[in-house]
Parts: structure tokens; C-alpha cells; sequence
């Protein structure tokens, strides 16, 4: 494991957290705006803050790909979810209060049980390029629920709203993700053959979505919305991995067992910094009131995995590892 990789990979981390904190001060003195409205964006592109925090994402994705040149996907993963926890601290700083525990203990779980997720169901093998059959069941599956979360978020109180908002915003992250993996194969063999490509257009459409419900879900406490992009966005590219690319797993023994325990982590994270709204608006609140939005988007989330991992089925055991290897596709 290369050190360098590790400070390249951390400052990109910290590039990430500067972006979430500061593009979440600056969309959280905007008038609340209806999901996927163009309007705040707009309204958001006059605040220095906001084009900061734009600055700050420019430069994480600059290291990361740095990052990525010199050392391994699986180790860089784990760092960049550093993220997560770094900017509950500094978005507290800008707001010049101190950090809600409940929301610095949320953000840390989380982020301890993504960075397991990652380390341990780290995806291999599969195909260059998917039938356009799979990519239209999956993501059709994958938009069809960011769409119901977004029907929930239209019914919700104000803190809940945001959690659904960024629920959907991970979501559609993690399609994009997987259909950016799509170009630039396409690019590698085809390059004028991309401008022709489905897929391109399929990113611009998502991306821009995604980029709007992002300002969104920053519209209100930013924990619970941060937690549910940054684990949904890996999850879904490994359920599309695994479904799409035909991806595999090493599902048996300790990777199984670590997966599993990472997905409940991330749900206990989750619920945690989506009940401290709760708690917030009430400080008498025992918190089982304001569980079900949290704990419903996560536990969904972790359906999710399930799912991926069900349609995958188990194809065999490795004769050298002795663990079971899940797919995508039968072998």
C-alpha cells in the first residue's frame, strides 16, 4: 500500500468535504425550492460560496484521478468516504455552532460501514459491454425508486424531505457512475462512436438530475441527505455491477459476513443522523417518531443490496480462497 496513494486520496477527501460544506451553506439560505427545480441552481451560481465549494469538487476529482493513476481502486475507495464524517466538522465551522452529536456519530458509523462495504465486496471480472437489455431493466428498476422516493419527499415534513431527496440523488449518482464505466469503453475502441452512444446522453440527462436534487437535499440538515448520496451512490454502482456488468463477488466466509454487517452499519448510521432532525425540532422527542424516514430510505437501500446479490446468484466456490463467487450472470 503506497503512502503517497494514501495523501492523494485523503486530500481529495478533504476537497470533497470543503464542496459539501460549503455548497450546503450556500443552498441553505435559498428559499426552498421544488425538487429538480433549474431555478436554484441558477439562483446558487451568484454565491461565491457555492462556486467555492464547485472549486473544491474540481480539485477532489482531479487527486482522485491522480490517486487512481498510482495505487488500487480498493484501497483508494475506503479513503475518499472520509469525506462523509470531514464535513460534518467544517459545515459546523461555516455555521459558526457546534456539531450536533447525533450527527457526528451518525456520519462516522456510516462511514466506518461504507468503507467496509467497499473494502469487502470489491467487484471483479465481468463484460466490457452490456446488452442494452440489462442496462434498460436496471436502470429503469433503479429510476422507478428514486422516482417513489421523490413522490415521498413531496409528502414529507421538512427534515424527512431532505433525506428522501438525497436518497434520490444517490440513487441517480449511482446509475451515472455505472453508464460513465459504459463511454469510456465505448471511447477506448470507438471514440467518434460515443458522440452516437446512448449512454452519453442517458449521463447528461441523469447527471444534470442528480446535480439539481443534490442542491436540493442541501436545503436542509446536511447529514442525513450526505450520508444517504455517499452510501447509495457506491451500492447501487456495485448492484448495477453486478446485474449489468455481470460483475463477481467473493460472497462466502469472511467477505459475506463483512458485507452483511457493513450494510446494518450503514443503515444504524443513517437512522441515527436522520432522527437528530427529530431531535432538533424536539428536544423532548424520544426519536421513535422520526425513525421511519431515515430507517425506511435505508433499510430500502440495503433491499437493494439484497436484491443485486439475488439476481447475481452464487455461480461456485473458489477452489483457492474456498469462497463463494456471486455474479451476475450464470458462469
Amino acid at each position: 500500500m503506497s503512502l503517497l496513494t494514501i495523501v492523494v486520496a485523503l486530500a481529495a477527501s478533504i476537497c470533497f468535504a470543503f464542496n459539501s460544506a460549503l455548497q450546503h451553506r450556500a443552498a441553505s439560505q435559498e428559499p426552498e425550492a421544488a425538487a429538480l427545480d433549474p431555478r436554484l441552481v441558477i439562483r446558487l451560481l451568484r454565491r461565491p460560496m457555492w462556486l467555492a465549494g464547485s472549486a473544491a469538487n474540481i480539485a477532489g476529482v482531479a487527486l482522485q484521478a491522480v490517486a487512481l493513476g498510482i495505487g488500487a481502486l480498493i484501497v483508494i475507495e475506503p479513503v475518499l468516504a472520509s469525506s462523509l464524517f470531514l464535513a460534518v466538522p467544517l459545515e459546523a465551522a461555516l455555521g459558526r455552532r457546534s456539531m450536533h452529536r447525533r450527527d457526528l456519530a451518525g456520519a462516522v458509523v456510516a462511514t466506518g460501514g461504507l468503507a467496509a462495504f467497499l473494502l469487502a465486496a470489491a467487484p471483479g471480472g465481468g463484460v466490457r459491454s452490456p446488452s442494452d437489455v440489462a442496462w434498460l431493466v436496471a436502470g429503469a428498476a433503479v429510476v422507478a425508486v428514486a422516482a417513489v422516493v421523490l413522490v415521498l419527499a413531496r409528502r414529507a415534513t421538512a427534515y424527512r424531505r431532505v433525506t428522501f431527496l438525497g436518497l434520490a440523488c444517490g440513487l441517480t449518482y449511482g446509475v451515472t457512475a455505472a453508464l460513465l464505466k459504459s463511454c469510456a469503453e465505448i471511447a477506448a475502441h470507438h471514440p467518434l462512436g460515443l458522440f452516437t452512444s446512448w449512454q452519453l446522453y442517458a449521463i447528461m440527462t441523469l447527471g444534470g438530475a442528480a446535480f439539481a436534487l443534490n442542491q436540493n437535499a442541501f436545503q436542509g440538515r446536511m447529514t442525513a441527505p450526505l450520508i444517504m448520496m455517499s452510501v447509495a451512490d457506491p451500492v447501487v454502482g456495485v448492484v448495477l455491477g453486478l446485474v449489468v456488468f455481470h460483475e463477481h463477488l467473493a460472497a462466502g466466509g469472511v467477505r459475506g459476513a463483512v458485507v452483511g454487517i457493513s450494510v446494518v452499519t450503514m443503515v444504524v448510521g443513517t437512522w441515527l443522523a436522520g432522527t437528530a432532525g427529530e431531535l432538533v425540532t424536539n428536544p423532548d422527542a424520544t426519536g421513535v417518531p422520526g425513525d421511519e424516514p431515515a430507517t425506511g430510505a435505508a433499510v430500502g437501500l440495503a433491499a437493494a443490496v439484497a436484491a443485486g446479490l439475488a439476481v447475481g446468484g452464487v455461480d461456485g466456490v473458489d477452489g483457492q480462497t474456498g469462497e463463494a463467487s456471486v455474479s451476475g450472470a450464470p458462469a
